[in-house]
């Protein structure tokens, strides 16, 4: 791509903030009906009017495989550039693709596609519309404000790439800047209209490509990429707030290191969060069947979870965390998980809601490791103990260097089945797909000092 075509279009004053860089170098099952959390948030203050909200990452990011498109009509007032969430890989006159709003929608049509832009392939739903409706319900419920009381409109795309590592993704590559692209035209028709403008918010989803990368190496270019984001975009826009990065983990067979890694960087840095992982997911079936990519109504549902925590973090500005540690220790042979557990729910063993993807696991996703690595027989010996806690009997006691995983597994795809029970407060609508909002345990390694 000739990177020159990025700053085509643009006010003088806009392109010049950014164009010295590029002359260096981018399910759950279906219930009657939808359910929301009860109980007003305080009165609402939205800092900007028009909100760049983008999905960034590798395939899944572009919704590849996820069709049909199921979010074809704007249930709200969320807002893409003209040129579609894909922009640029329907239309080269950048001009037309980045000078207008139009409503959010999802496409799957190939036609005059470049599949090279965005390395799409065959591309689908997105996440965007779920993260989007999410937002826009969680708002309209919680704190009983419409569309027609607030002007609050979000601003979706999915400037991505597929197949790539993160390295490729990183700053000065070709997708990290067609995000900047974005945030800078974002500004340009944001002040053309009066209107405030900032980026809250990128939702990360990418480590499958990085499958054979060491884990503290993508730790490190993962959090080089959060920051150089979060100080690009507010030389860009002038905004004070830190942009809030929301993240999937990954469950590709494999890539265990690189959700641990992921979750390793929420204990790091404050603006970084997991929405959910991705072991309960379906992913695509017949003829591809891939295990990789998620079917449409999965990719509307991971938006789902993002869209919830940044319900939680942006606008509520809440200190939320995911279902996750809060504490791990050990007695003898007796291991005590206490976890985060959100809204007075209460964790479950879910032995019942399970994909293709997400089985039921030998010892409900847990590994024990003693201090050689080798692994030790706790299969019958999990159990949900409290309303926020775990206990594991070790067949052994437990010493310095032992280690816990969970979602690793040798011999299959990675996950558990721990969750919460959150869904019996939130099911998202989506449009009609009622999904219930369950929360689930995040892939994590902890050694036991």
């Amino acid at each position: 791509m000739d990177r020159r075509k990025f700053l085509s279009g643009l006010p003088a004053s806009v392109a010049a903030v950014y164009a010295g860089k590029f002359l260096t170098g981018c399910g759950g099952a279906a219930t009657p009906q939808p359910r929301v959390p009860t109980g007003l948030a305080p009165p609402r203050r939205f800092v900007n009017e028009l909100n760049y909200v983008a999905a960034y990452g590798q395939s899944l990011s572009v919704g590849t495989r996820g069709t049909p498109a199921i979010s074809t009509s704007q249930r709200f007032d969320s807002v893409m550039f003209a040129g579609g969430l894909l922009a640029q890989s329907y239309n080269p006159d950048l001009a037309f693709d980045y000078g207008s709003l139009a409503p959010l929608v999802e496409d799957d049509s190939m036609t005059n596609f470049d599949r090279t832009v965005q390395q799409a392939g065959i591309h689908g739903e997105t996440t965007m519309s779920g993260t989007l409706e999410a937002i826009k319900e969680l708002i309209a419920s919680q704190d009983k404000l419409t569309t027609e009381d607030i002007n609050f409109r979000l601003l979706g795309s999915c400037p991505g790439e597929g197949n790539t590592s993160i390295s490729e993704l990183a700053p000065g590559t070709v997708p990290y800047e067609r995000l900047l692209y974005e945030v800078a035209q974002g500004l340009a028709l944001a002040q053309a209209g009066s209107l405030t403008f900032g980026v809250p918010c990128i939702t990360w989803i990418q480590g499958e490509n990085d499958i054979n990368t060491p884990p503290q190496d993508y730790l490190a270019a993962l959090q080089n990429l959060f920051t150089s984001f979060n100080t690009d975009i507010q030389g860009i826009t002038g905004q004070t707030k830190d942009v809030q990065f929301i993240m999937y983990q990954t469950a590709a067979a494999g890539c265990f290191g690189i959700a641990a890694a992921q979750y390793q960087l929420t204990q790091m840095m404050t603006n970084v969060h997991i929405g959910t992982p991705c072991y309960p997911f379906q992913t695509d079936g017949a003829p591809w069947n891939d295990l990789v990519h998620l079917t449409n109504v999965s990719y509307k549902t991971m938006g789902g979870y993002f869209g919830s925590a940044f319900k939680r973090l942006v606008v509520n500005e809440e200190n939320w965390l995911p279902l996750s540690p809060a504490t791990i220790t050990a007695s003898g042979n007796v291991i005590t998980l206490v976890l985060n557990v959100y809204g007075g729910a209460q964790v479950v063993a879910d032995t019942v809601h399970t994909t293709t993807t997400c089985p039921v696991k030998p010892s409900l996703g847990f590994t024990l490791l003693d201090a050689s690595g080798n692994s030790l027989d706790i299969d019958g010996q999990v159990a949900v103990t409290g309303e926020n806690q775990i206990t594991i009997t070790s067949p052994v006691p437990v010493a310095s260097g032992f280690a816990l995983e969970y979602g690793n597994l040798i011999n299959g795809f990675g996950g558990g089945n721990i969750r919460d029970n959150y869904g019996d407060q939130y099911v998202f609508n989506g449009g009609g797909l009622n999904v219930p909002m369950h929360n689930w345990l995040t892939v994590f390694y902890y050694q036991f000092p």
